[in-house]
């Protein structure tokens, strides 16, 4: 199917098609104001959309349900035109939600180019950057503070972190009540395995997404999509297949040799490759990736932000703000964050 799901019900077989339709088409929940997650998908979307698609892939993707989910990331979604939904259902292709359809991506060097961009403005404006420090105590003092590194002490007036969280409160003392909200800042960390095959199913497509429960990746990615540069030899194809699980559960658990074979196990029971064609698989560990909206992310995080603030340390970064931004809401945020401070709003 394509990307929305409600832009495709054509595909369906006719059975849960129908489902789809007519609950979005007669929703009893589309008058109430949604206190959660699954309220909005059921209010915005109907009760098919939500139960075939929605609700399983969040549960999948987030390990955690999505009643326990404020809809701080959700809200900004709208509701699909019923006659997009009808033409869809009858297989007359529409856009839909096209914020994710249309994307710009470097042509060579992956993402690591626009970190590299970032870096080389800073070195051409005389700033200094420097990487591979451990730091080992936040300090305050009169005027600034003072950074305890493993190769010596920097001085500083001001403090812009950008380090999740809970590595940032390791370097700090702080109450008994802020560290509670720490604990409470809840987040999914990710295993990411490549897999490399003489060929694929996938076809012409960046991205699958797999709400099957059965398939312990939530998306596969086909990196050859990304243009010449991101191509191997003799049409070979990267696939990147992402896993998400809360630290201390069951699959965090799992050693990672398990992990890449149940990725194997599902990419070949999907028949979206051959075992036979498989040349490489590595994995990487990412211990922060998805930010969770549980009920009481607001209050927790505001709590912990507040504080920092407080003591004059400024927050830029998914983690750091602990908000779900991808990249270009950083930008935008950091940027008038360093306004706000070049201007003497901020101390």
């Amino acid at each position: 199917m394509k990307y929305p799901f409600e832009n495709d019900l054509a595909a369906l077989d006719a059975e849960e098609k129908d489902y789809c339709l007519k609950e979005f088409l007669s929703n009893p929940y589309e008058h109430y104001q949604p206190a959660n997650m699954l309220q909005f998908f059921l209010s915005t979307f109907g009760e098919g959309i939500t139960r075939l698609y929605l609700q399983p892939y969040n549960e999948k993707i987030w390990k955690f349900d999505p009643a326990f989910m404020s809809t701080q990331m959700v809200d900004r979604i709208p509701k699909p035109p019923a006659e997009d939904v009808i033409k869809s259902a009858n297989g007359i292709p529409t856009e839909g939600y096209t914020h994710q359809l249309y994307f710009h991506y470097p042509k060579a060097g992956g993402f690591q180019t626009l970190v590299n961009a970032y870096r080389d403005r800073a070195l051409a404006k005389g700033q200094t950057i420097q990487t591979g420090v451990r730091i080992q105590k936040l300090e305050p003092t009169a005027d600034g503070w003072r950074v305890h590194t493993e190769q010596g002490l920097i001085e500083a007036r001001q403090i812009v972190n950008c380090m999740p969280l809970h590595e940032l409160f390791k370097l700090l003392e702080t109450t008994d009540e802020v560290r509670q909200q720490l604990s409470r800042l809840l987040y999914n960390s990710i295993y990411v395995v490549m897999v490399q095959v003489k060929k694929d199913n996938i076809g012409d497509h960046i991205a699958l997404y797999l709400p099957d429960k059965d398939t312990i990746f939530h998306r596969l990615s086909r990196l050859n999509f990304l243009g010449e540069n991101y191509q191997l030899p003799n049409g070979a194809s990267t696939l990147m297949a992402e896993v998400t699980f809360r630290p201390g559960s069951y699959l965090a658990s799992l050693p990672q040799s398990q992990i890449v074979d149940q990725v194997i196990d599902g990419l070949v029971a999907n028949k979206l490759i051959e075992r036979g064609d498989i040349m490489e698989t590595t994995i990487r560990h990412e211990p922060y990736a998805y930010v969770i909206y549980d009920l009481d992310h607001r209050q927790n995080a505001d709590g912990v932000l507040n504080y920092l603030t407080s003591k004059g340390i400024h927050s830029a970064g998914r983690f750091a703000q602990f908000e779900y931004l991808n990249t270009d809401g950083v930008v935008e945020q950091t940027l008038k964050l360093a306004e706000t401070i070049n201007a003497g709003g901020a101390k």
